[in-house]
């Protein structure tokens, strides 16, 4: 695990990875994380939605409910609403340099330019990205 957080130290994903790694969300739920269900001063998420694919439909997504349509919340610890506030001041770093390209999605993990993130890039533990483990870089990534 050390070797894990140490790799990801200042990766573009980091706080992807570690609001993951600590919450236990799956990948739809952290892909459909948008900043209105984050309580960064009462130190909670509350998790209503998720973000799937459209079957048929490669490339395209969908936020739903979830299939219990029973929201739950997680209490997140004091280091995670430190990442998790660095992440959105780096967020707020994007949209000023992006413009009006900037897509104002609300989604917590994005692109470059406010987009959601594609699931398969919000996910450790799966074959294709268990080299995480060992490389977290965009090399390992692709």
């Amino acid at each position: 695990m050390g070797k894990f957080l140490k790799a990801i130290r200042g990766h573009r994903f980091e706080a992807l990875y570690l609001t993951t790694l600590f919450t236990g969300m799956r990948r739809g739920e952290i892909c459909g994380l948008t900043w209105d269900c984050v309580d960064l001063d009462r130190r909670k998420i509350f998790i209503n939605k998720q973000f799937q694919g459209i079957p048929g439909k490669p490339g395209e997504f969908r936020l739903l409910s979830l299939k219990n349509n029973k929201g739950r919340t997680i209490a997140i610890a004091n280091s995670l609403v430190d990442v998790l506030k660095e992440h959105k001041y780096r967020q707020n770093e994007m949209l000023e340099y992006a413009g009006e390209l900037w897509q104002d999605t609300g989604f917590v993990f994005t692109n470059e330019m406010g987009d959601h993130l594609s699931p398969s890039k919000c996910i450790i533990g799966s074959r294709k990205s268990s080299r995480l483990l060992v490389c977290p870089t965009h090399a390992c990534m692709t």
